[in-house]
């Protein structure tokens, strides 16, 4: 049986950190361009801090996809295949 697709913050900040990572962008380079310190930033992937709406679009936008697409996991071993946000 195929389970649904899972959200929960646990996910959403691993994908956040693998589609980074995949990128090879750094704590440091998103944190800049989202206008905070690297500590902020690695709380978010840690998941000692609860991302607002308008975060999690910022950090969809700078990983060029879209938000929904960080909400649900199919696998939280793989990274979905990921279309453009624009």
């Amino acid at each position: 049986m195929k389970k649904d697709p899972v959200l929960t913050t646990e996910y959403i900040r691993i994908h956040i950190q693998e589609l980074r990572k995949n990128k090879k962008m750094s704590q440091e380079y998103m944190a800049y361009c989202l206008g905070i310190s690297q500590k902020a930033y690695s709380k978010i992937e840690s998941g000692k801090t609860q991302l607002s709406v308008e975060r999690l679009i910022q950090i969809a936008r700078l990983l060029e996809v879209n938000p929904s697409q960080l909400l649900f996991i199919k696998n939280k071993n793989t990274v979905e295949n990921s279309s453009h946000f624009r």
